[in-house]
């Protein structure tokens, strides 16, 4: 990177962003600025370093997603994202602080030593999310299963034929026990696997969704 570009790390949390300013020509951070992290405080940093020449921001790929990147590149500035995980850490620099991680950005940033990410698309970002959403359910159904399998197991009632099929479903309901807490219990397994189970694990996810 030109030396003659503003570099401005950022560290970001999620109600928080250090700022790490590190000038044109020169090797160390003249300026951190600490703002809320908002449109509108990102919005005023990004205007307050355009008024002093070209800058480029960089900040580190997290949970705060991709907002931050669209919007100041909507402002006309440049962005990085950069892979979490891949800043180089020398000797003196295991002691973190919001402050020295907003610094390493912006040196390692302009001395080419960080690995950017392609930064999806709104689209590729929302279907991502349904993915996830997908597995999670799937999970979930998972977990309700184990849990509703090993209940009865427990008490020395074993299910000899095909898991998860009618029968099964029919011979886990007539199930009854002695002690109403137990009883509370297996109802409680038994609505939890009926509640992932009609949240659309199958198909009710990418039913009539359009990817285009």
């Amino acid at each position: 990177m030109s030396n003659s570009t503003i570099v401005v790390g950022l560290d970001v949390h999620k109600d928080s962003i250090v700022a790490a300013v590190l000038p044109k020509n020169a090797g160390n951070v003249s300026e951190v600025i600490n703002i809320g992290n908002s449109s509108l405080e990102i919005k005023r940093l990004v205007e307050r370093i355009a008024r002093r020449g070209p800058a480029e921001f960089v900040y580190e790929a997290g949970p705060c997603g991709y907002e931050i990147w669209r919007q100041i590149t909507r402002m006309g500035a440049m962005c990085s994202v950069i892979a979490p995980g891949l800043t180089p850490t020398k000797p003196n620099d295991r002691v973190k602080t919001d402050k020295r991680d907003a610094e390493k950005l912006a040196r390692y940033h302009r001395a080419g030593e960080l690995t950017e990410v392609r930064v999806p698309t709104q689209l590729e970002e929302s279907v991502r999310g349904l993915l996830r959403a997908r597995e999670d359910l799937l999970e979930d159904r998972l977990r309700a299963r184990h849990r509703l399998r090993n209940f009865p197991q427990r008490r020395g009632r074993r299910y000899s034929k095909r898991l998860w099929g009618v029968n099964h479903e029919l011979w886990l309901k007539a199930q009854k026990f002695d002690y109403p807490a137990l009883c509370q219990t297996f109802e409680t397994y038994l609505r939890t696997l009926d509640e992932t189970i009609e949240s659309g694990v199958s198909n009710a996810l990418f039913g009539g969704l359009d990817l285009r």
